[in-house]
């Protein structure tokens, strides 16, 4: 599966949704994802800490579908260490009108610093 899902916490002990993602990402893999946000999902609201592999892609579908997301994570911080992968990514959020709660990282203790930066929300 492109995207494999793990719990976790940050380092000051926060809930932390860790995503792995490699391969294709097609629209029922960004549908398992909005599934674990949605209100009355096993991580709705969390802090989402998102790992990306070299060569990963996304199918259209999907990238028109993570937009639809917001607001059901406290922030996703995306660690991407291919230039190319995170042109990608920063384009997706371009088109679907920027996002206060979502941030690219080159290395993960950045990303999990800001992940622990975030104010805890209500759900």
């Amino acid at each position: 599966m492109p995207l494999r899902f793990e719990e976790a916490t940050t380092p000051k002990g926060a809930p932390l949704l860790v995503i792995r993602s490699s391969g294709l990402v097609a629209l029922a893999d960004a549908e398992a994802f909005g599934a674990r946000v949605a209100p009355g999902g096993p991580n709705h609201r969390w802090r989402v800490l998102l790992l990306t592999e070299k060569g990963i892609e996304y199918e259209p579908e999907a990238r028109r579908y993570f937009p639809t997301t917001q607001g059901k994570y406290l922030g996703i911080a995306a660690v991407v260490t291919n230039g190319i992968v995170r042109a990608a990514i920063n384009v997706m959020i371009r088109f679907a009108g920027g996002a206060r709660d979502f941030r690219s990282f080159s290395a993960e203790a950045e990303a999990l610093d800001w992940l622990d930066s975030l104010a805890d929300a209500a759900g």
